[in-house]
């Protein structure tokens, strides 16, 4: 790899780009310009001029005396190195030495304590401050990481602490002030009050400057569960009152986010939670409206530990007040207080009535619909109009981020934004039962507005609102079908990971019940997988794979929910071309799941005749090394959603014909397969398959080049040693219990399949009841080719068919049988019995073919197997 430098002529070390440099004179003249974009020859000629341009470097950068000045002798251990570079290194090695510190710890702690940490003090008391900031934040990440105890630390690194705290620097004082208030929690309640108690008293006092008294604050507020009740009401609580009372609004502030610690701290004391409500009030009415939000944000933090009675008739009326009489009058505060409103309105709904809640329920509406259109929302009585002629527009507040990345939105988008926040809050507060009179239209404005960053908040907790407003949660559908034909990526990426959640909620909404299940409608059904569609087209245009990755996950979860009919037309198609087409990887896998799921879901064989062979074709079979390689990660997550006795019937001797693909890489990704597929079979049924696997390993270990990948594959297949049934009819391992359940749930699904048939054959007239309630159908033979499609036989009754309980192949003129029953069928041995698990085992020939019995003259039929290697 060859670097561009810089010339000793002190051009700049900046890399030159060779398709914008400047133009040179020509040997033709010296006012030609050179032409660059002539023949490859020419081309190279230039490119090759350029390369001359650099030159060797024929000085070293450093000096042998610098190199040695920051060499460290490697016999050293940890703690000895770090003592040596504290004392003469360069700063960039000390603050390594710092960074470590807590590994130091773990390495060697008495050492590093007894001779690093003097070493340190030091050091630091000279240090410039990008190394105090450093030594900050490793001082309190010593303690987190619990690397030192506490009585260690307070001897050792809490002196330095302290005394750094009063640096003439007040960056660096303030770097210091808040490892002092990160580290208070961890000291023990004597080093608290001895140490810490003074600092916090002496930087209370009104002499000192307004950033001390703020740092009291905190101090104040971290210590207050760590000292005695005695120590609070005696040194501490006429401090707090002091400081509520302060001059400057920022220490009012900071002292008021804090009165819900000394609340919870003196719980037990009636006459001080008293002074502490007093001052709390005093605040809620403060001319500063950002000491009346910190009152607000204090009283939702302080609502856990109040009684009835205190909430009854102190909170409430603070808050009933505050609302009427401030909230509206500056409305930059309008936001901040739309982001406590919910948590506010969820711990007073205990003590509020029915008037009380309606008039909160009121304040919620307009919060939630500030700066947007005007509609028919009623305003609190004797409240103040947000947006009106006497106030100010709400522009530019900034709040911590909800979810998204957070851009430059106004306040008005802001307030709307944390009022979608609150939404699920508020459905709780107000009631599933009065969803409809109170918040119905408030969810769909927020659900079409014209921000999209509100649209995304509201999206995220969707499905939230969907499952508490229980029955009625059809009726969100519109906003739903808004949200997914949105051509934001952000609402979109809102909605969709909990999409089957939503779906699952209007599905169990008691107007939406299907006979036994509980699906959407078949319009609805259709309604909503355009949607999806509309926002698949969104995604994949953006190129957001990730996204898209999300969506073919949440595809996969609307098969209980959403009627498969409109699955199979609308989306089957699109998961197929998503299979064809050439995208990243993540979302090819994640695709090739959602099929497998779809097809595990379709209870019509027609339907999954079709998606098997299409997989099979396009894939299996395709011209391209990707479908071919796409088709065997496919063949994996076969086996893994369905039983074995399926994969062995459709996808078995489809993945064997790899075996001598052209493309080594998927020759490579099946021979991954190779000893899967060996653990798969089972013996005497399935000695035709076993014969053309090894068939196969050995075609494919005859190559002279074969892989050394694909050889360490085929000789693990050496280990693995197939079952033979009459052995394994009582195997408890898990995996036998785990495909016997899926055989069992495949069997569930013929069986509705078979009884969907019925229930049509008889609305036309096709079936006759005969004795003993038996049904025969005039013409009901039903035999299945390899890839389960479905041929009828005249004049046979459907009675005389018996089957086992799972997919059985059946080798003969390329055709296999796909029957499924509940009952015992007659073998070799003798009546089969079900085993522990109700399961019958699939009944099988020791020819190499699966025994299938039909009632033909009374006589049992096997199947020969003789044209095993053809296919339809």
């Amino acid at each position: 790899m060859s670097w561009s430098v810089a010339t000793r002529g002190g051009a700049s070390n900046k890399p030159s780009s060779r398709r914008q440099t400047p133009n040179r004179q020509s040997p033709q003249g010296a006012g030609a310009s050179e032409d660059t974009t002539g023949s490859p020859a020419d081309e190279f000629d230039f490119n090759f001029q350029e390369l001359s341009l650099e030159k060797t470097i024929t000085k070293a950068l450093k000096t042998s005396e610098e190199i040695a000045s920051v060499t460290v002798d490697e016999s050293l251990d940890a703690t000895d190195r770090a003592l040596y570079i504290l004392r003469s290194g360069q700063d960039i090695q000390k603050q390594s030495v710092l960074q470590n510190l807590p590994d130091l710890f773990a390495y060697n702690p008495t050492k590093t304590l007894d001779a690093v940490m003097p070493a340190i003090k030091t050091f630091l008391d000279t240090a410039d401050e990008d190394i105090q900031l450093i030594a900050a934040d490793n001082f309190w990440r010593v303690l987190e990481h619990q690397a030192v105890s506490t009585t260690a630390y307070s001897g050792s690194f809490l002196p330095i602490v302290l005394k750094l705290i009063a640096h003439k620097d007040g960056a660096i004082a303030s770097y210091w002030m808040e490892t002092l208030v990160e580290v208070v929690g961890y000291l023990s309640r004597d080093v608290v009050q001895r140490q810490v108690l003074p600092i916090a008293i002496e930087r209370g006092q009104l002499r000192q400057p307004s950033t001390y008294r703020c740092s009291a604050c905190q101090l104040l507020g971290k210590m207050a569960l760590k000292l005695d009740q005695n120590t609070l009401k005696k040194d501490v609580l006429p401090l707090v009152q002091t400081l509520c009372q302060d001059i400057d609004y920022e220490v009012r502030g900071c002292m008021c986010l804090l009165l819900d610690r000394f609340c919870k701290a003196l719980s037990g004391d009636q006459h001080t939670n008293k002074v502490i409500l007093d001052e709390l009030t005093e605040l809620a009415g403060d001319e500063e409206s950002s000491v009346r939000l910190a009152s607000i944000e204090t009283i939702v933090n302080m609502l856990d530990v109040l009684d009835d009675d205190v909430c009854v008739s102190v909170i409430v009326p603070l808050v009933t007040t505050f609302i009427k009489s401030k909230l509206g009058l500056e409305d930059w505060t309008t936001s901040e207080f739309a982001f406590h409103f919910g948590p506010l309105c969820h711990k007073l709904s205990p003590h509020l009535d029915d008037s009380g809640k309606e008039e909160f329920l009121a304040t919620f509406r307009r919060l939630a619909l500030v700066g947007s259109a005007p509609g028919s929302v009623a305003p609190v009585p004797g409240a103040p109009r947000l947006n009106s002629v006497h106030s100010p527009p709400i522009t530019g507040l900034k709040l911590p981020p909800i979810g998204f990345g957070y851009n430059s939105e106004d306040r008005n988008s802001q307030c709307r934004r944390n009022s979608a926040y609150n939404f699920p809050c508020m459905v709780q507060f107000a009631g599933s039962k009065h969803f409809k009179s109170e918040l119905a239209a408030t969810f769909s404005a927020l659900c079409n507005d014209a921000n999209p960053m509100v649209r995304a908040t509201i999206a995220m907790c969707f499905h939230k609102v969907a499952s508490q407003i229980g029955n009625n949660a059809i009726s969100l559908l519109p906003n739903l079908l808004s949200l997914l034909k949105s051509d934001s990526l952000e609402v979109i990426e809102g909605i969709i990971p909990n999409l089957s959640d939503t779906l699952d909620s209007m599905a169990n909404s008691s107007t939406n019940l299907l006979s036994s299940s509980a699906r959407i409608s078949q319009s609805a059904s259709n309604d909503v997988i355009t949607a999806i569609l509309s926002c698949e087209r969104t995604i994949r245009e953006s190129l957001n794979w990730r996204l898209h990755q999300s969506l073919l996950a949440t595809i996969a979860g609307t098969v209980t929910s959403l009627v498969y009919d409109v699955i199979y037309h609308k989306l089957v198609p699109v998961v197929l071309d998503v299979l064809k087409a050439r995208l990243v990887v993540p979302v090819l896998e994640e695709t090739c799941r959602t099929y497998c799921v779809l097809l595990r879901n379709n209870y019509c064989s027609d339907w999954r005749t079709d998606m098997i062979n299409v997989a099979t074709k396009e894939l299996g079979r395709g011209k391209g090394c990707h479908q071919r390689l796409l088709f065997v990660h496919l063949c994996k997550c076969v086996m893994d959603f369905f039983s074995k006795s399926f994969f062995k019937l459709h996808f078995y001797e489809p993945l064997l014909e790899l075996y001598n693909d052209p493309v080594l890489n998927v020759r490579l990704r099946f021979s991954y397969l190779l000893p899967k597929m060996k653990r798969l079979l089972k013996l005497p049924s399935d000695r035709v398959l076993l014969q053309k696997l090894e068939y196969s390993v050995r075609k494919m270990t005859s190559v002279e080049n074969t892989s050394p990948e694909i050889r360490s594959h085929i000789l693990d297949m050496d280990d693995i040693h197939i079952v033979v049934e009459s052995l394994s009819n009582h195997s408890n391992s898990h995996e036998d219990a785990d495909d016997i359940r899926k055989e069992e749930e495949e069997r569930m699904l013929f069986e509705m399949e078979e009884k969907t048939e019925k229930g049509k054959t008889k609305v036309g007239g096709l079936v006759r009841r005969v004795s003993k309630g038996n049904v025969v159908a005039k013409q009901t033979i039903v035999k299945r080719n390899s890839v389960g499609a479905m041929e009828t036989e005249k004049g046979k009754p459907s009675k005389g068919v018996k089957g086992t309980s799972s997919l059985t192949p059946t080798h003969g003129s390329s055709k296999r049988v796909l029957i499924t029953s509940s009952k015992p069928v007659s073998g070799p041995g003798g009546i089969r019995r079900r085993d522990s698990t109700g399961v019958i085992p699939p009944s099988r020939k020791t020819s190499g073919g699966s025994n299938v019995t039909t009632k033909k003259s009374s006589t049992t039929t096997s199947v020969s197997g003789k044209n095993i290697g053809k296919r339809s």
